[in-house]
């Protein structure tokens, strides 16, 4: 409740779902009012856990992965491998051949140059998102503040350009002030969900 009152007064807008087809719905509610037909998202365990981005495919809105991991196994039409390296069951080689049949880039491409095609790709799309869907690492009750962690500058990027940005988060991010973080986020930097 005080995480309502504070983030509603900070301009947000809390939307409770009481499962994962409600919060899919609601998602979708949104992005239809406001005409969206494309998306960006950052890497979130919630959204996979509520299979939203595979509901808003079949609902015919285009979702582009801003992490580089991800984005190449939906190249691959794959869901990522796992939560922290996404694309590591790829080799560079399969990579390189895939980008060159999907955006006819040079043969035989080094991972250095593949990261970098990948990031200008990416680069396009941050800077002009109809709407970005992210997860958040912690919601903090007596600020009603987010708090965000990343490694690639995606989620800064993108919440910079968006004009709507959607936050799909369970209640267990919930924590009840900043002197929290203390003591969270090097535990977080530990833990690999």
């Amino acid at each position: 409740v005080d995480f309502d009152t504070n983030f509603t007064k900070n301009g947000g807008k809390l939307m409770w779902a009481n499962d994962a087809d409600e919060a899919r719905k609601m998602i979708y509610n949104i992005l239809t009012q406001n005409k969206v037909n494309k998306i960006i998202k950052t890497k979130s365990s919630t959204l996979e856990e509520i299979g939203l981005i595979s509901y808003l495919e079949m609902k015919k809105i285009k979702v582009i992965d801003t992490n580089i991991g991800d984005f190449i196994c939906s190249v691959f039409n794959e869901k990522p491998y796992n939560f922290k390296s996404s694309a590591i069951h790829k080799s560079t080689s399969q990579i390189a051949d895939i980008y060159t049949d999907k955006f006819g880039v040079s043969e035989n491409l080094n991972t250095k140059q593949l990261t970098i095609y990948t990031k200008n790709i990416l680069r396009k799309e941050i800077y002009e998102p109809e709407a970005l869907i992210t997860g958040v690492n912690f919601l903090i009750s007596n600020t009603g503040s987010l708090v965000f962690t990343e490694n690639e500058g995606n989620i800064l990027k993108s919440t910079a350009f968006t004009p709507i940005h959607i936050i799909v988060a369970g209640i267990d991010k919930m924590i009840t002030s900043i002197d929290e973080l203390s003591v969270l986020l090097p535990l977080s930097s530990l833990y690999n969900p």
